[in-house]
């Protein structure tokens, strides 16, 4: 796991390529894609909106626990 958290970060998607879906489309069990970590599984969604915060296990990037309303995250 150690390996996962000190690879570095591909570059981010551009903003006018990368639509993101709203927050209150972010569910457990979904994949998602996200700007720069890449596809994922969200693991867990806690909180309400605005402050929903959501566990994701990035395929290649381990967990990240990320606040949606600033995460840009898209279905694939």
């Amino acid at each position: 796991m150690e390996a996962l958290r000190t690879r570095p970060l591909p570059e981010k998607i551009p903003d006018t390529d990368f639509v993101p879906v709203s927050m209150d489309k972010i569910v457990q069990g979904i994949r998602v894609e996200h700007n720069r970590f890449g596809m994922g599984t969200v693991l867990e969604v806690t909180g309400r909106i605005p402050d929903l915060k959501a566990k994701i296990r990035f395929d290649q990037y381990g967990e990240k626990i990320l606040l949606l309303k600033f995460a840009k995250l898209r279905l694939p």
